[in-house]
């Protein structure tokens, strides 16, 4: 996940007596909710302390916010295989350049298992890594296209981990915004509620996924 800098999110303002935290993408076209207990990193890319920060040709880096569930939070824990507790990540990511003529939904459904391979496709193939639970495509009324999917990934011989991805493009394919939840097995069956209540607060301009 390439985390070179962990911010704790302590000025995200909470609704009062709500229950959650209301989470704001800095371009304000994004936001999401997650309770109160979970904790909150911006995640950035340190800059460098011996030399002049070189500007990134591809576009501006994207907005990346952990959220974790676990009594002792990490921003790493969003990288673990199987993390006993919900844990996740929102990105609002521009695409400029060469990426803009590349990206695809399929690179985006790619991006739950790091970009390794998309999650749809093996499922098509029989995978016997890959359990699909729940999958749909989404158009929104605003342009917004992508996907939702729930699958169970087989991490090793005894270990199922299960991830909660959701991927969108604008219309103009100038923007991709990536929702992703992910714990053991076992962990989702226990908080399977309060995650699709994380999930289903997922709001890009004024349209919920």
């Amino acid at each position: 996940m390439g985390l070179l800098a962990a911010l704790a999110a302590g000025w995200l303002a909470a609704c009062a007596d709500s229950g959650y935290q209301y989470v704001k993408s800095p371009s304000e076209d994004a936001f999401f909710k997650v309770p109160d207990g979970w904790d909150l990193f911006e995640i950035r890319d340190a800059p460098p302390e011996d030399r002049a920060e070189p500007i990134d040709l591809d576009g501006p880096s994207p907005w990346t916010m952990v959220f974790d569930a676990a009594p002792e939070p990490s921003p790493a824990h969003a990288g673990e295989p199987a993390p006993s507790a919900p844990t996740g990540m929102a990105i609002v990511q521009d695409i400029t350049g060469s990426l803009r003529d590349n990206v695809t939904l399929r690179h985006l459904r790619a991006s739950a298992l790091d970009g390794e391979a998309d999650p749809k496709e093996l499922a098509l193939q029989g995978d016997p890594r890959i359990e699909m639970i729940h999958y749909e495509d989404i158009i929104m009324p605003s342009g917004l296209r992508g996907t939702h999917m729930v699958f169970n990934l087989k991490v090793d011989e005894d270990t199922w981990t299960t991830i909660d991805h959701t991927a969108l493009l604008n219309g103009p394919t100038t923007k991709a915004y990536i929702f992703s939840v992910r714990c053991s097995a076992e962990c989702y069956l226990a908080h399977r509620a309060e995650i699709s209540r994380v999930v289903d607060s997922w709001t890009v301009g004024k349209d919920r996924r």
